[in-house]
């Protein structure tokens, strides 16, 4: 619900507002524990994001007045909520919002590396550009198309992120799901996918997609097989798949990671918006990159 709608509906004295706002100067990204145990009391609903953990003790000050517990996000281990329901309090999330933009950053974030859009941007801020040889292929990089994309985890930003990767012509998509799924378009768990128009009516023409979409169980199989892996997992997901997929064989293949947190601030940041890539395909050259976003700007490291 849009802030400026709750406000006006507290200035009309239809709901009591208690809002949280950082003082000036301070560098808190979210209320303080003490300040939701104070002010929650008497409250009907509680709006929450993934930084504030609402547990029982959270409850218990509310008292019987609060009905409600809303996060602005898409994982929800953050709330008691075996508190809650013995309580009867009602849960809401917001599955599936932030996909298509997380999906955007996924795709910005493979192509910056593939193309060494970074490495580009640096040579030109740090006026070293006059000073570095030149050739016709300099920050060129490989491209997408034709390359086996890899998706550890497919569920509704993996696919969006397959609808923003189909103009760059990838020549197939491979993913990997907690449990063996085979690809079938008819499977509501792929209904993302024809969520756009025009794949939908490819799809009723040729009776596939215009990318071969192929499911492999296995970790190390799929990291043999693919140029690009994107890991796109919620911010709760055990990241023991990652490790394994970045320690699997010498192939290459390019490994970048985003969740659905990679819009919130601060600490937040690198988890999300960290990457690993390599260069198979383009040169000889191996690349360890890893970016962090601040709020303060971006800073990279890159091993050669």
């Amino acid at each position: 619900m849009p802030e400026a709608f709750i406000q006006k509906a507290a200035e009309a004295g239809k709901i009591e507002l208690r809002l949280w706002k950082p003082q000036e100067g301070e560098r808190r990204m979210t209320a303080p524990q003490e300040w939701i145990k104070e002010h929650v009391q008497g409250a009907s609903a509680l709006m929450c994001t993934p930084m504030n953990k609402v547990s029982e003790e959270i409850f218990e000050a509310a008292g019987p007045s609060l009905k409600v517990v809303s996060t602005m996000s898409v994982g929800f281990e953050h709330i008691d909520r075996e508190a809650a329901k013995q309580r009867g309090i009602r849960v809401g999330y917001t599955p599936d919002v932030l996909s298509p933009a997380v999906a955007d950053v996924g795709l910005l974030l493979a192509l910056n590396v593939m193309r060494h859009v970074l490495d580009g941007m640096n040579t030109v801020k740090t006026g070293t550009w006059l000073k570095k040889p030149w050739s016709p292929l300099s920050f060129c990089g490989p491209a997408l198309e034709d390359k086996t994309v890899g998706f550890i985890g497919f569920g509704s930003i993996a696919q969006a992120l397959v609808l923003k990767l189909l103009p760059f012509k990838p020549g197939k998509i491979v993913y990997r799901t907690s449990k063996p799924r085979a690809f079938d378009i008819k499977d509501d768990y792929f209904r993302f996918l024809l969520q756009d128009d025009m794949l939908q009516c490819y799809h009723q023409c040729h009776q596939r997609l215009p990318v071969p979409v192929e499911n492999e169980p296995d970790l190390k199989a799929l990291a043999e097989q693919c140029d690009v892996i994107l890991y796109v997992y919620t911010t709760y997901t055990q990241p023991h798949f990652y490790a394994k997929c970045v320690d699997a064989p010498p192939c290459g293949c390019s490994v970048f990671a985003c969740d659905e947190a990679v819009g919130l601030p601060g600490e937040h940041w690198p988890r999300s918006a960290r990457r690993y890539a390599g260069s198979r395909g383009s040169t000889a050259q191996e690349r360890d990159c890893w970016c962090r976003s601040r709020r303060a700007g971006r800073r990279a490291k890159h091993f050669r």
